[in-house]
């Protein structure tokens, strides 16, 4: 009977912090940020074409300030861990990604991927918005940018 008991209070104090963890994940991001957001990585995002053809720079200016708004959006939020493979494969993610929940129904997923060139090593990041629309999630923007580091 006590098993019962530190069972069933065991998961009635998960379930409360995982509603007060949501509930946080919910203040800490309100609608008129997220739609900013999306507005303005939708305007990035049309853009980026055509500064890819008129510009020499790789990534273009577009896609180095996507990334560098979802990097900023995802900042302080927690890392999503545990996803099964379905998960995994939903959203791309392999050892050098890192997805993180700003609100229940968005996500960002960053990577740091090293490259090799003639010039030596660098490090690329690229950072993509997932948002969940109708139960589904669907990938709203994405950027990169070269990441330097400090010495």
């Amino acid at each position: 009977m006590r098993t019962t008991q530190a069972i069933v209070s065991a998961i009635l104090l998960a379930s409360g912090s995982v509603r007060a963890q949501e509930e946080k994940l919910k203040a800490s991001v309100g609608e008129p940020v997220l739609d900013a957001v999306v507005k303005e990585i939708e305007r990035l995002e049309a853009l980026a074409p055509s500064e890819e053809k008129a510009s020499p720079e790789i990534p273009g200016p577009s896609r180095q300030m996507i990334c560098m708004l979802l990097v900023g959006f995802s900042t302080g939020s927690p890392e999503v861990t545990g996803l099964d493979e379905v998960g995994k494969k939903l959203f791309g993610i392999d050892r050098s990604s890192k997805l993180f929940q700003v609100t229940p129904r968005v996500r960002v997923k960053v990577i740091n991927q090293w490259l090799q060139d003639k010039s030596g090593s660098f490090c690329l990041r690229h950072a993509r918005l997932y948002l969940e629309k109708e139960g589904h999630w669907a990938s709203e923007g994405w950027g990169e940018m070269p990441v330097v580091e400090n010495k």
